[in-house]
Order: structure tokens, then sequence, then C-alpha cells
């Protein structure tokens, strides 16, 4: 369903800190991008990280939140 599918992009400041299983663990219990952040400071981060998330919804609710706000 469109309202599971949820789209990780990251610099590898992010993803060479954490493992997958850590990535999917923080992104089912609260997916932000500053949790994935926190988390990589918490892991002692080395590097910059850059992280995107993109969460896929059906295009009727895009449609209604961009008429509630007037676009």
């Amino acid at each position: 369903s469109f309202d599971e599918d949820l789209f990780l992009i990251c610099s590898d400041g992010l993803c060479d800190m954490l493992t997958d299983d850590e990535l999917e663990a923080d992104l089912h219990h609260e997916p932000t991008a500053n949790n994935l952040v926190e988390a990589v400071k918490t892991a002692g981060g080395r590097d910059n990280e850059r992280v995107v998330l993109l969460r896929a919804t059906e295009e009727k609710e895009v449609e209604d939140r961009m008429n509630t706000i007037g676009l």
C-alpha cells in the first residue's frame, strides 16, 4: 500500500554508521530524518549526515492537501 512506502536517501555519513537492522528499527519506531541523525550522533558519527525521507501517498491525498493550502 502507498501508506507503507517510505524511501530513504542518505549520505555515507549515515549509512556507514548504522547497520541495515538499526536503520530499519529506527524507521519503524519513528521515521524522521532528525531521529536518524540523532542515532548517528549517538553511534559516534564521524562525518556529515544528509538524510531525505519520502513517503509515497495516494494521488487523491496529495491533491486534497494541495487544495487545503491553496495550491
